[in-house]
């Protein structure tokens, strides 16, 4: 076969998975439900000489099996199937990555609401995935980004179409950054360079229903460029906060939720029709679990058993993160049809109750370890990702007014 041809056939491979993703997203886009990928990730190599047998196959890109019985010889550590929208496989770049997801990412110019989540266990990959390879000199704290992830990649397509089309829409960008560590809800953006705190923070209703966090910074953003500075700055600023007050950054970030709210209100210069979009990017913190058998004055060596059936891992393990437990409530809650949804139990579920609640084109990415050592975390992440699979939110609609008659 010559380079011409294989050429011509990696050409229309590319066209016919852009089809088939364009067609995946509108048949989701009908049934309302959240999409769930998983990402598996491998371990860096280590230095052990025992032979390193990943825990995760790949069946085919929608189905996974995980191998519990290379950790426990018990009949009952059988392998498990899972089944998602999409296995991004770990040798995928976060190019690869981000072309699942950029025609659901540019929607919000469309005037749609768009939410992208990672969850997973410590160093899963889930920062990676969202943000990129964070780069923090411990000495001046200052900040650098690479190999950057689905948000920032989609920063740069948003401002790309943006400007293809400054000729006839007038458009405006608004940013805000916030954390939620222990239950407190912490403006990123307050006490950097783009401004002061003003006042306290809430979490309310308006008058149309939507939930709307009070007293919190945004900053308009124009570019790319524009939205990696404001990244810099916070994370700058944080790492400064952090060593100041003598706090191990790496345990506060991996307690920590991080949500960015980016808004996208345009006008057709022509028409007066304007339409206004908004897209939620949460990398939510380590899902890491402990069992619920400790106070039963359970071995340590017991309560690491992975002999549990799937439908049991949700009941047997709780998270080290408390508002995680409070983030599967509400899952299950939806799944069960439930008339009262816990959203209210803890501030990451108050503030994400819009997204989980309905018209949003939702995404989670499930960050995932192929290393034996983690098989626990890495069935109940799978099984809670299945789980919220389940989950409907119903049909996103595009939010547009009707302009000059």
């Amino acid at each position: 076969m010559t380079v011409v041809e294989v050429d011509r056939l990696r050409s229309k491979l590319a066209m016919e998975s852009a089809r088939r993703r364009k067609l995946l997203d509108e048949l989701q886009d009908l049934r309302g439900s959240i999409r769930v990928y998983c990402r598996p990730r491998v371990p860096p190599t280590s230095s052990s000489t025992k032979k390193y047998q990943p825990t995760i196959d790949m069946v085919s890109n929608e189905v996974l099996m995980l191998h519990r019985d290379l950790v426990s010889s018990s009949s009952d550590s059988t392998p498990l199937c899972f089944e998602f929208d999409g296995i991004l496989s770990s040798d995928m770049s976060q190019n690869d990555v981000y072309a699942e997801f950029e025609a659901i990412c540019a929607s919000v110019v469309e005037g749609y609401k768009v939410c992208i989540m990672t969850y997973g266990q410590a160093d899963s990959g889930k920062t990676h995935t969202m943000l990129g390879e964070v780069h923090c000199n411990k000495k001046d704290h200052s900040v650098s980004i690479d190999n950057h992830g689905i948000h920032l990649r989609s920063m740069k397509q948003l401002f790309s179409l943006l400007e293809h089309r400054r000729d006839r829409f007038l458009d405006t960008v608004t940013l805000n950054l916030v954390e939620v560590h222990d239950e407190r809800l912490i403006d990123l953006l307050a006490g950097t360079d783009f401004g002061e705190a003003h006042g306290r923070l809430e979490i309310k209703t308006n008058r149309d229903g939507e939930t709307v966090l009070r007293g919190v910074l945004s900053v308009e953003v124009s570019s790319f460029e524009d939205v990696l500075c404001v990244w810099n700055e916070i994370l700058a600023t944080r790492s400064s906060r952090l060593a100041e007050q003598e706090i191990d950054a790496r345990a506060y970030e991996l307690d920590s939720h991080v949500v960015a709210t980016l808004k996208v209100s345009s006008i057709n210069i022509v028409t007066g029709a304007s339409a206004s979009g908004q897209i939620q990017f949460v990398d939510f913190a380590s899902s890491d679990v402990v069992s619920t058998k400790r106070s039963l004055g359970v071995s340590s060596s017991k309560r690491l058993s992975i002999n549990s059936s799937s439908d049991q891992l949700l009941e047997d393990w709780k998270f080290t993160n408390k508002s995680l437990n409070a983030v599967r409530d509400v899952v299950q809650a939806r799944t069960q049809y439930q008339r009262s949804v816990p959203y209210r139990n803890s501030t990451i579920t108050h503030v994400l109750s819009d997204s989980l609640e309905s018209d949003t084109k939702v995404v989670m990415i499930a960050c995932v370890s192929t290393d034996e050592k983690d098989v626990q975390n890495t069935t109940c992440t799978l099984q809670f990702a299945q789980e919220m699979r389940k989950v409907t939110v119903g049909k996103a609609t595009r939010h547009t007014s009707v302009g000059k008659t």
